[in-house]
């Protein structure tokens, strides 16, 4: 049987288990609600059906229901978002939205920067469980002028969990490819004082030769109500040790890998009556050693450490011409490197925004952020965003702003054979102009957005057509335009107050197009994007009490050949215990995101969860 009819009869599978289930469930009511979520697509915090930008947010309910066992893996489901692993759970991924490159995207903890000085690589490197995630916002398109650095394709925020609700969680799983899971999370308010704590511990024997992987994660988060302000603290670490297969050279495939991230952040806000001060402080260290050939680990070995220091202030004051937010930062990035060197940089800025509502149907939300870094002298990088309400349904919004990023240290100094660092790089720049519609009831919502980004001095390692032979150079090498359009539908049948056993239904569809002048360069990494993107999620009820999730992708990548993923979950709850049956790759497709390096075939897990604390 050929893979494509193998494909044929398991969605008809699904069908007839669709249709099944609608009739068996006839007569029953199953309750979803959709809350009114409040989002950081700016520094003043807004409700979802008020915000002016491109911006998805994943729920804790998704996250729990989702196929998946880290935050890379639940990303790759989001419109727009490029995830490029080279293993699986969490291992190493590179993250990029709207066709930008991996350096491309800030990643944020709680609204503090985590990115990663040494490498992009390192970005999703986050010393943080699933089970901690309270909620994910990704911001689509620039947000230099209310971040600053490296918000040149996107933004992503995880929210963590601080332990407001009682919950003592263990969970157990196993599977394919010798994988287990072992994990505790313990969410336990005292007073006025919230504590989560969780530790995890997964392992693998790899899919294939030096794939395999163990996780060690540990997280603690809390909050508390006092006289002088609400203060928030999270605190977490990662060991990954892991088998990197072709990770950065083909020639090698017994290359292996040792990162560890650690991570510390505190938060204060005090609310006065028309006003409102915050500020955090925030820390960061990452160690990564790194062995070309194993069988020779002394032969060819880097080894890395890099610090961010940190430190944010910000008033919030409300008028009679809005809200207004002003404030600044200053942090440091330092590298100590076998390989790069030892060195550091500093950064800081003054941020102004302001959202003022106009006839209460027109939103106005403008800032600037005035940034210095070591790489650049000053300068102002705005943005302005305008929302229109058209109806109680139909939302308008618009925006455009400029963005920047900094070169990595690796793109800076790092030395070999085969690549060649610059320390005369200049910083990233664009500007990017968005339009987009949402339409919404209480059943079902949609949203359809075109933007076009115009890039300059875009950072790649290159070389000269005419010398192929040549080492890869790192330099300012091209502009790059990219020009898109996103479109996504969700609907929740059973709000209607129909018998059905479908709770979601959503679809997305991303078609990106760049266009880029190299001068007469090869390109390394430029164009590593993808041009089509389908990307479906299903939830629906099954007889005997069972709940099952699909997740379907498809992709056309620019470079390497179509994919087309599919993932499906199969819970059964009971009071405080779930039991659950999983399978990500059901078609066992072969296909590659980086390089040469497989990604795993079909895996199957099965686990279970049990909340120890949760209601009878």
């Amino acid at each position: 049987m050929s893979k494509q009819q193998s494909r044929g009869i398991v969605l008809s599978i699904i069908l007839i288990t669709t249709l099944i289930s609608t009739f068996a469930y006839a007569g029953q009511e199953i309750v979803h609600g959709v809350d009114d979520v409040i989002v950081t697509a700016g520094r003043i915090p807004m409700s979802f059906s008020e915000i002016t930008r491109s911006v998805t947010v994943i729920s804790s309910e998704e996250i729990v229901n989702a196929p998946v066992h880290s935050i890379q893996d639940l990303l790759e489901y989001i419109p727009g978002v490029d995830i490029n692993k080279r293993g699986a759970h969490g291992v190493q991924a590179d993250i990029s939205i709207r066709g930008g490159t991996f350096e491309q995207t800030l990643v944020l903890v709680d609204g503090v920067k985590v990115s990663d000085p040494q490498t992009g690589h390192h970005n999703l490197n986050l010393p943080i469980t699933l089970d901690d995630v309270k909620r994910i916002e990704v911001l689509r398109g620039q947000g230099s002028g209310l971040y600053g650095p490296n918000a040149f394709g996107g933004v992503v925020n995880i929210i963590t969990r601080k332990g407001a609700e009682k919950q003592l969680i263990v969970k157990a799983i196993a599977g394919d490819f010798e994988f287990s899971e072992t994990a505790a999370s313990l969410s336990h308010p005292i007073g006025d004082l919230g504590n989560h704590l969780s530790i995890s511990r997964k392992k693998s024997g790899g899919y294939t030769e030096a794939t395999d992987f163990e996780i060690m994660t540990a997280h603690y988060g809390s909050s508390i109500h006092t006289y002088a302000g609400d203060i928030n603290l999270s605190l977490g670490y990662i060991d990954k040790k892991f088998g990197a297969n072709r990770f950065y050279s083909d020639a090698f495939p017994n290359e292996r890998e040792h990162t560890e991230t650690m991570m510390l952040n505190i938060g204060m806000r005090k609310e006065f009556d028309s006003m409102a001060l915050s500020s955090k402080v925030y820390s960061r260290r990452h160690k990564d050693d790194f062995i070309l050939d194993n069988d020779r680990p002394d032969w060819y070995r880097n080894k890395h450490t890099t610090d961010i220091y940190g430190s944010e202030i910000q008033a919030d004051f409300e008028s009679r011409l809005g809200k207004t937010a002003l404030g600044g930062e200053a942090g440091q990035e330092k590298i100590e490197s076998s390989s790069l060197g030892n060195h550091s940089r500093n950064r800081g800025g003054i941020f102004l925004e302001h959202q003022a509502t106009m006839a209460n149907r027109i939103t106005l939300h403008t800032g600037a952020f005035a940034y210095y870094h070591s790489d650049q002298d000053w300068q102002v990088w705005p943005s302005l965003n305008i929302g229109c309400q058209l109806s109680d349904d139909w939302r308008a919004y618009g925006s455009v702003g400029r963005s920047f990023r900094v070169p990595t240290y690796t793109e800076l100094y790092y030395i070999s054979e085969a690549n060649m660092g610059n320390p005369d790089l200049r910083p990233e720049k664009a500007i990017t102009f968005e339009t987009g519609i949402n339409w919404g009831q209480q059943f079902i919502n949609g949203n359809l957005t075109a933007f076009r980004r115009e890039g300059k001095d875009i950072i790649d390692w290159a070389r000269s057509i005419d010398s192929p032979g040549d080492p890869w150079q790192v330099d300012n090498v091209s502009t790059v335009n990219t020009m898109g359009l996103e479109f996504s539908l969700g609907a929740y049948p059973d709000q209607l107050g129909l018998a059905v056993p479908i709770t979601r239904l959503q679809g997305s569809y991303v078609f990106l197009d760049s266009d880029k002048k190299t001068e007469g360069y090869e390109s390394k990494y430029l164009l590593r994007q993808i041009d089509h993107q389908f990307l479906i999620d299903i939830e629906h009820a099954l007889p005997f009490n069972l709940i099952q999730g699909w997740k379907f992708r498809y992709e056309v990548p620019t470079e390497t050949d179509s994919r087309f993923i599919v993932d499906t979950r199969v819970s059964w709850r009971h009071s405080q215990l779930e039991w659950f049956i999983e399978a990500t790759n059901l078609f066992d497709e072969s296909y590659f995101e980086i390089g040469t390096i497989p990604m795993p075939g079909r895996q199957v897990l099965a686990g279970v969860k049990w909340d120890l604390l949760g209601d009878k």
